[in-house]
């Protein structure tokens, strides 16, 4: 995990699964996915492919100002093709 990242995400307990992080920085945006802001910024729909992403999970993204990382708030994945989602982001830090 990313060092700065593991200071703030809580830590896990029984009633607090470890989340896992997915690191989108390496895909193009509007190519690989597709992210759409909302709430003046602190938040957003992203669409894309990709396994096992569940609620609770964070999403690293490359913006013009650095890397920022978001949770998934919810998400729902196609039925066609199976990998593809779309998710209800919220902004955790820039």
């Amino acid at each position: 995990m990313f060092d700065w990242l593991s200071n703030m995400l809580p830590s896990a307990t029984a009633s607090n699964p470890v989340r896992k992080t997915h690191d989108y920085r390496k895909y193009q945006p509007a190519l690989d996915y597709f992210f759409d802001p909302i709430e003046e910024g602190n938040g957003g729909y992203m669409t894309a492919q990709g396994k096992g992403i569940k609620q609770g999970d964070y999403l690293v993204l490359q913006e013009s100002s650095g890397s920022c990382v978001y949770q998934v708030e919810e998400i729902e994945y196609y039925t066609n093709p199976p990998e593809m989602w779309m998710a209800k982001l919220v902004k955790v830090r820039s």
